[in-house]
């Protein structure tokens, strides 16, 4: 019976989630390099070679993106961060969605049913990642996890909270529940004790397949380049490529991963390529998870709630704590940790003062209080001991091409609209009276180009016509002077 329930979609779903992570959690054991360690060029000879980094050349395996750090190590690493938003923003939907639609189903054809249908199919309308979008930048993109988790939560929780209804409603009138009632069971024990357990083979195979769904979410959002955390910008000249900078991203996840690539797939295809492989493989692990879920409880009936008690998951919770706690503490992360313990906040903020006084003239490349900001940073890695260039110098020059803005053009041109011309010299009322803080400006409204270029056009023919007739009276004078 149980070797008839096991299919390959089972085995084959298990061998990838786990593998992913195994080796997310077991990344800082397998490898000491750093994934956010960069590496600006390699010298050979009398050449110097830029990032990215061909696969299988200098010791990347798998090759490297932009500011030279390794693919293949990034993608382990980032297995622990994007799983873990993943589980995340699965929790968050898994209980949401649960919660409100055993709620409607337990009260069908009450008001509680009709306002979570009604929140059902109203989120239902929205397009997933454009809801998304929306929710990201409303809890603020720059809370980091939180606003992702929160914003994905919403977005889907009612794939759950269907699921659950329906199962619930197919569940009402059954015989267990009416002789629960019998023996005086609160509806609150009928639901915990005989109702739930049964849910649970629905929301192990909803689980599955929601996480697929959450781990494409994630994937077309890093393409877009909206993803969990920050970076810096590298100058892109030595690579002929214009001038410039380039944003580099900062974190060791997927969808950063697969953002610093989504630009450069025609000449580096390697940087988006890998991090999308890794996406494409664990979403198609956990859809045949599902599939090979669902396929197991309609051969063997096996009473999950037996085996998820509230044992099992304070067991779970307690390995994952552990985990949280210790894996920080191997690898390349630990060595710093007692960089960490060492920082002088108190100095750190002298040096700022310092770099950021107005008397540094804002730092703009070739000032003189970009030079002496320059100059104070390089004293105190003298000062520190941090090694020197060959020439003995902490300074390496490189060209950059600089946009400095001269004058600003207030005019605006708008297809179908007029343009508005802003012009601080008029002013509604002549000068400020007492007490007034703000000027009222004037907008002179222009007419639309097209507008503009029919009156040039009239006015041409005006002044054609205005010649014409000039000469006409020129000539009628001179034929009436030559007359007797």
């Amino acid at each position: 019976m149980i070797r008839r329930a096991i299919t390959w979609q089972l085995v084959v779903g298990l061998l990838i989630v786990v593998g992913w992570l195994v080796l997310g959690l077991a990344a800082p054991l397998l490898t000491s390099v750093d994934p956010l360690k960069t590496r600006s060029f390699v010298v050979i000879g009398t050449r110097t070679i830029p990032p990215p980094f061909e696969p299988g050349q200098f010791g990347y395996p798998l090759g490297s993106d932009n500011a030279g750090r390794d693919i293949w190590v990034e993608v382990m690493f980032g297995a622990r961060a994007t799983l873990t938003i993943a589980f995340a923003v699965l929790l968050a939907r898994l209980v949401t969605g649960t919660t409100l639609g055993a709620v409607a189903g337990w009260f069908s054809g009450r008001a509680a049913d009709r306002l979570v249908s009604a929140l059902i199919d109203a989120f239902a309308a929205f397009p997933t990642i454009l809801f998304a979008l929306l929710w990201i930048f409303a809890f603020d993109i720059r809370s980091g996890l939180s606003a992702f988790v929160l914003a994905l939560a919403i977005t889907g929780w009612w794939g759950f909270g269907r699921a659950t209804r329906s199962a619930v409603v197919a569940l009402q009138g059954r015989p267990f529940l009416e002789a629960g009632r019998a023996l005086g069971l609160s509806e609150f024990a009928l639901f915990t004790r005989h109702v739930l357990p049964n849910l649970m083979p629905i929301l192990a195979v909803s689980g599955a397949l929601e996480a697929s769904a959450i781990l494409l979410a994630l994937g077309e959002l890093g393409f877009l380049g909206i993803v969990v955390g920050g970076g810096f910008s590298i100058p892109i000249d030595d690579r002929g490529l214009g001038g410039g900078s380039q944003f580099i991203f900062s974190s060791a996840e997927w969808g950063a991963i697969l953002a610093g690539g989504r630009f450069a797939v025609y000449s580096s295809a390697w940087i988006a390529v890998v991090p999308a492989a890794a996406f494409a493989s664990a979403v198609f692990g956990f859809n045949v998870l599902g599939h090979g879920l669902r396929t197991m409880f309609e051969r063997t009936p096996i009473a999950l709630g037996r085996v998820l008690s509230w044992r099992t998951l304070a067991a779970l919770a307690a390995v994952l704590v552990a985990m949280r706690v210790v894996t920080p503490m191997l690898g390349p992360a630990g060595s710093y940790v007692p960089i960490a313990r060492s920082f002088d906040a108190p100095r750190a903020a002298q040096h700022l003062a310092y770099i950021g006084d107005p008397a540094r003239e804002g730092r703009f490349s070739g000032s003189p209080g970009y030079v002496a900001a320059a100059q104070y940073v390089a004293d105190h890695f003298k000062e520190i001991g941090l090694q020197p260039l060959e020439t003995g110098s902490y300074f390496q020059s490189f060209k950059q091409s600089v946009v400095r803005i001269t004058h600003r053009d207030d005019r605006r041109a708008h297809a179908g609209r007029p343009d508005r011309h802003r012009d601080p010299r008029r002013r509604e009322g002549g000068h400020l009276r007492a007490g007034e803080r703000r000027a009222r400006w004037h907008h002179q409204v222009l007419p639309h180009p097209r507008v503009r270029k029919r009156h040039a056009a009239l006015d041409r023919d005006q002044r054609g016509r205005g010649e014409r007739a000039h000469r006409r009276i020129g000539q009628a004078d001179r034929r009436s002077a030559q007359d007797p």
